[in-house]
Order: structure tokens, then C-alpha cells, then sequence
């Protein structure tokens, strides 16, 4: 299994980045991409510098509905004729910072399908191709993890503090446990890795993605940190919204099992 990292923050020597994320997974049973970066065009620069395409994917996985892991779609629409679009129902309401800027989708699902791209949306677990699915809605059970805040929804006119309902992570089937793909972690890392351990009913082996704790406390990135160890986590790679003071502490509680991740970088597992 290899996880080409497409968009990130951060970027390997030669390769582009911007503030977002896109992972390429593939192995002899499925092509998927989890996220589409925030613009398309970085996405493509370095699929085309690492050698992958984005034609005839198994799937498309939408961790949640914020431009910066969705805004790629636009530019992608004609590479997703006919490729199935994993996401949640409420994916395609407006979401807003606290201030009022507009941080949501900016493309609809009559757009999408206009273009061809099939929606499968659901609040439950889908399976995406053998061995691979995505969670479907997670459900908050750790008690150190706090609802987001500084996010706002509007549904119907009405504005309210966002939740996230809509994030999801992907879950593959690796040789030593389960790997785990998540966004932006806003549902917090371990409620994550907890419901991509019940959805595919094994313990988690390695988790890639954003950890959104960017702005959380010492007392939360700790618990983070030994809950982690308590789940026997083998291998992290943190991303994106991690936050620098969160992956100096990952890495000093696992060492070369903590990994920070860049564009352009693939990860064997």
C-alpha cells in the first residue's frame, strides 16, 4: 500500500504546497483520493511529478465540507466523470468562521452531478472498494476532546456552533492493523481512530492526516499522546492542522514512529 501525499502545508523539494490536504492511496485492490487540497492545481502539479492519475478512481473520500479539503473539486470535475463521491449528507451546508467568512464548499451537489461525479452520501459506514471504507459520522466518547469551536454552521437560515456531523475518516486494511486517513481530526484524533476501529472491527495500526490540535493545550495534547500508546498506535505521520507544538510532542513520545508529512511525500505501508 502506498499513500502519496498530493497537498499539505508543508512540500518536499520540488514540489508545490498550500494550506490543505490530498492524500493518493493505492494498492493491487483500489486507486482512492481522500481530499482535494484547496485549489486542484497543486493537487495535479505533483500527481503528475509523483507519476499517479486521477483517472478511473474507485472512489473520491470527503473528510468534510471546509474549501481547504474540498476546493479542488472545480478543477477536478472532469478528471470524476462517473467516480463515486463518499461524503456525508450535510457535506453541502454553509459553513462560516465565528467572524462570518464563508469556509464552506464551493461547489454544490447539483454542480457534482451535473459534472458526472456520483454521490454516495450516508451517516453510516460505506465500503468503498475491498478492504477500504470510510466511518461515517464519529461519535464523540472521549472525554478530552471537545466539541470545535470557533466554527459556525447555517442551516435554513439559521446559524449555529459547527460540530463537524459531517467529518469522516477512511480506513484501510494494512498488514500489521488498520490504517486510518483522517482531515482535520476537528471530531478529535482519538474519537476518530475509536470509530475507525469499530467501523472495521480491528485496532488501529497507523494514523495519517490532520490532528487539528494546532491551538489545544499541553493537558490535551498529553492525554493525545498517552491515549495513543494506550491504543498501541504504531506509526503516525500528523499533517496539516496538527500544529508544531503538538508534533514536537509526538515525536518526543514516539520517535521514529512519528513522522511529519509533506507534498510530495509516499508513504509505504
Amino acid at each position: 500500500m502506498k499513500l502519496h501525499i498530493l497537498v499539505d502545508n508543508q512540500a518536499m523539494p520540488g514540489f508545490s504546497g498550500e494550506h490543505g490536504l490530498s492524500i493518493y492511496i493505492e494498492d493491487d485492490r483500489y486507486r482512492v483520493l481522500f481530499d482535494t487540497g484547496r485549489s486542484g492545481t497543486v493537487l495535479k502539479e505533483n500527481a503528475a511529478r509523483l507519476g499517479v492519475s486521477i483517472l478511473g478512481l474507485d472512489g473520491v473520500i470527503l473528510s468534510h465540507g471546509h474549501y481547504d479539503h474540498t476546493g479542488g473539486l472545480n478543477s477536478l470535475a472532469r478528471h470524476l466523470r462517473g467516480t463515486q463521491i463518499y461524503c456525508h449528507p450535510e457535506i453541502f451546508d454553509r459553513k462560516l468562521y465565528r467572524d462570518g467568512t464563508d469556509i464552506g464548499m464551493e461547489i454544490t451537489a447539483g454542480e457534482m452531478e451535473y459534472c458526472g461525479m456520483r454521490l454516495r452520501t450516508e451517516r453510516a459506514p460505506q465500503k468503498v472498494a475491498p478492504y477500504c471504507l470510510v466511518t461515517g459520522e464519529i461519535e464523540r466518547t472521549s472525554a478530552h476532546e471537545p466539541e470545535p469551536e470557533g466554527f459556525l454552521v447555517e442551516k435554513n437560515g439559521e446559524r449555529r456552533n459547527d460540530i463537524m456531523i459531517d467529518e469522516q475518516a477512511l480506513v484501510l486494511s494494512g498488514p500489521d492493523g488498520l490504517v486510518v486517513v483522517m482531515g482535520c481530526g476537528h471530531c478529535g484524533v482519538i474519537n476518530t481512530l475509536q470509530a475507525a476501529s469499530k467501523a472495521a472491527d480491528g485496532p488501529v495500526s497507523v494514523v495519517v492526516g490532520g490532528f487539528h490540535l494546532r491551538d489545544a493545550d499541553d493537558a490535551r495534547i498529553a492525554r493525545t499522546v498517552e491515549a495513543l500508546k494506550e491504543m498501541r498506535v504504531n506509526r503516525i505521520y500528523p499533517a496539516h492542522c496538527t500544529g508544531e507544538k503538538a508534533v514536537e510532542a509526538l515525536r518526543s513520545a514516539f520517535k521514529n514512529r512519528c513522522i511529519p508529512t509533506a507534498a510530495g511525500m509516499t508513504i509505504e505501508i
